[in-house]
């Protein structure tokens, strides 16, 4: 009997979690390049009162950005809360989708966007709907395309190569990938 693509992408998570860096080590690396980025901006102003207004702005920049994307990404998820993966799934060729690749693309894309639960749809554009930029759009592959069991070798000898703007267009490009062994 054949397995589910949850099932599926369950046991390959369980080996990708094995292999990841330990949490401490993000935190320990963005706290080397903040503390790196105080001490030039000290040197550049020559007092720490010039540090103190200029990391304030820089946080006061970042903040309202953060407020704007989360009420923007709540209200996404508003007024889709009807929506889930079936209705992303429908969007596809159903003979010729594999629902492993689906299902690794929607949880891969959702989990990168993190809370709150946006359902995804294939014609979402990364950038301009998602908020999400080349370097997620990168990991989001890597992650998804292990998840399916597609190679991320030869990426560039894809048809679809420099063209994925979609979740849809990510989905058809990882379709091409040549299966894991």
């Amino acid at each position: 009997m054949p397995r589910s693509s949850k099932a599926i992408l369950h046991e390959r998570r369980i080996h990708l979690d094995a292999d990841r860096w330990p949490a401490a080590t993000g935190w320990v690396i963005a706290g080397l390049f903040v503390g790196g980025m105080i001490a030039t901006v000290r040197l550049a102003t020559g007092n720490w009162a010039g540090t103190a207004a200029v990391v304030g702005v820089l946080v006061a920049i970042g903040w309202i950005s953060s407020l704007k994307a989360a009420r923007r990404k709540q209200t996404l998820a508003r007024e889709r809360k009807e929506e889930s993966i079936c209705g992303f799934a429908h969007a596809f060729d159903r003979p010729t989708s594999d629902p492993v690749i689906l299902r690794a693309v929607y949880e891969t894309v959702q989990a990168r966007m993190g809370p709150p639960v946006v359902p995804i749809r294939a014609a979402d554009r990364f950038l301009d709907d998602l908020d999400l930029d080349g370097d997620d759009l990168d990991d989001i592959y890597g992650e998804a395309a292990l998840l399916a069991g597609r190679s991320t070798a030869d990426a560039e000898k894809n048809p679809v190569w420099g063209g994925v703007k979609t979740v849809g267009d990510l989905v058809t490009f990882l379709h091409h990938q040549a299966r894991l062994e």
